[in-house]
């Protein structure tokens, strides 16, 4: 993997050593003022690194590792596998069209709540932006957890640029394998009535068994700007918005169906998680 350490020698770009709480202490991180040097950063990354594939995940702050969501303060994984094995085959009991691949099917989830191995990325630099500079809080109301988005108060955004050499297609449409990583791509792998990850230009992307379940070794950069800078660029678009990229029933087919067929029980949410609704 080919970090970009020199990219403030060709361009000038402010660098500083990691936080404390950065995924990957050998990573340094790249402030930016101007969005056009961001982006350059970015196709800089994307075009030196010939062997793999860049992809970006937005976040308001640095945590301590890059671990998916299912490995999270679990003590016991072999029975959370079992338990999240028993949630997806009651899943496919009530007749929700899903694929026969274990990875779209556990990725796709993953974008409407579920906890599962995979980590979600996006191969768009303005969703990568959105989710970087606004803040989700959640509550449990039933069967579902409902997520709110608001704009970030944290002074600093990030968009952290993750590696992976997935690069051969295997089996299921949109599902490619590397020594080291899996990763999918929910806009070929998943039919369009799942509208979400078509609309935030989705992945997901996992470690191979050997290699472990954090993710912290294929952050090759990271960048940060000023979160009030992040939210100027952004505008207000409309496309740029939580009903944008968390499309209602009414035009989500697939997630009308999640909603109205599948629910977690209210005690296996904190370690499932659920179909969410947001707002």
């Amino acid at each position: 993997m080919i970090a970009v350490d020199n990219f403030s020698l060709q361009y000038g770009s402010a660098k500083r050593e990691s936080d404390e709480d950065s995924p990957n202490k050998n990573i340094p991180i790249f402030t930016f003022v101007n969005f056009y040097e961001l982006v350059r950063f970015i196709g800089y990354a994307k075009y030196i690194n010939i062997n793999e594939k860049i992809f970006l995940r937005g976040q308001t702050r640095l945590h301590s590792s890059m671990a998916p969501s299912l490995y999270r303060d679990v003590k016991n994984i072999d029975r959370v596998y079992k338990g999240l094995s028993k949630e997806i085959k009651r899943l496919r009991e009530v007749g929700i069209l899903l694929s026969d691949s274990k990875a779209v099917t556990y990725s796709l989830l993953q974008h409407y709540g579920l906890k599962t191995p995979y980590l979600d990325v996006v191969d768009n630099i303005w969703t990568a932006l959105w989710f970087a500079t606004h803040t989700a809080t959640s509550a449990v109301v039933g069967t579902n957890e409902h997520i709110n988005y608001s704009n970030s108060t944290t002074d600093f955004s990030y968009i952290l640029l993750i590696a992976t050499d997935a690069m051969n297609e295997i089996g299921a449409s949109g599902v490619y394998e590397g020594s080291e990583t899996e990763l999918v791509d929910l806009r070929k792998a998943a039919p369009s009535i799942f509208l979400r990850p078509h609309l935030q230009h989705a992945y997901t992307i996992k470690g191979k068994e050997n290699m472990g379940h954090d993710l912290s070794n294929r952050v090759t950069a990271i960048a940060e700007f000023p979160t009030n800078l992040g939210l100027e660029w952004l505008g207000t678009n409309a496309l740029l918005t939580a009903r944008a990229l968390f499309p209602p029933v009414q035009y989500d087919i697939g997630y009308r169906r999640l909603l109205s067929k599948y629910q977690v029980k209210p005690g296996n949410i904190k370690t499932y998680g659920s179909i969410q609704i947001v707002s």
